[in-house]
């Protein structure tokens, strides 16, 4: 459509605002302009309209409702696209040949924090599961509550891994040293998870679907009645939170 490349002329002109807006219609109508195939965009093609708008909203130099939208879907749909980048390292498939929506991404680093043999994959699929359910607000079909759903079950999925070293761990954590404490943690995708989510100063500033916001609905997952596992996976977050501050 001619109408989606008038982002060229606006941006050439100082028009800013106009060429942001009009590039996420590019990417609403499949990055047709870009001069690929309509609605069956590439991850490359998205990527590169999304930064485009990007860079058109900040090159706008005002905070106007319109502006602060644009840079908002920009930034938490490049996070997508960021995770479909992740997770397709994980995979045999060439998944970036298209362009994966937010629910597809999630129900992919669930399914690969089951399958992936590697502890550090394990993890790496529960941060990009993370990191999608973030960026779900994009979805306007999405709401608050199904958000933190998704972030409680990958918080939940995450313990799961391990369930039976956790129960066994909270048997004995009060006997255990601090020294043995600490050592007894080193390999639950859970604690790396929780170590590495709690490390960016981002979210120690403003915690969304961190494990503490979500932990009762988390709790009712792995379906556990034993207060001691609770408590020591709760000790544990508030350990590595402290420990990161």
């Amino acid at each position: 459509r001619l109408a989606n490349s008038r982002w060229v002329q606006h941006a050439k002109t100082g028009r800013f605002e106009k060429a942001s807006t009009g590039l996420l219609d590019v990417v609403s109508d499949g990055i047709a302009a870009f001069g690929e195939e309509a609605g069956n965009p590439s991850l490359e093609g998205r990527q590169l309209a999304l930064s485009l708008a990007k860079l058109s909203a900040m090159a706008a130099g005002e905070d106007s409702p319109q502006v602060q939208d644009v840079k908002a879907f920009a930034e938490e749909s490049l996070e997508l696209c960021k995770a479909q980048e992740t997770l397709s390292e994980m995979v045999a498939d060439d998944i970036c040949s298209i362009v994966m929506d937010a629910q597809s991404l999630f129900n992919l680093a669930l399914k690969l924090a089951d399958t992936c043999k590697d502890n550090d994959d394990k993890c790496r699929a529960c941060l990009t599961a993370l990191s999608v359910a973030k960026s779900m607000k994009t979805d306007r079909s999405v709401d608050e509550s199904s958000r933190l759903s998704n972030a409680a079950k990958v918080w939940a999925r995450s313990i799961l891994v391990d369930i039976d070293m956790w129960v066994d761990l909270a048997d004995d954590w009060d006997v255990l040293s601090e020294q043995d404490q600490e050592s007894a943690l080193g390999g639950f995708v859970f604690y790396d998870c929780v170590n590495t989510y709690y490390s960016n100063a981002a979210v120690r500033s403003k915690d969304e679907i961190g494990f503490m916001v979500v932990h009762e609905e988390v709790f009712r997952l792995i379906g556990t009645k034993e207060q001691k596992l609770c408590d020591l996976l709760t000790t544990v977050v508030d350990s590595c939170m402290a420990s990161t501050r």
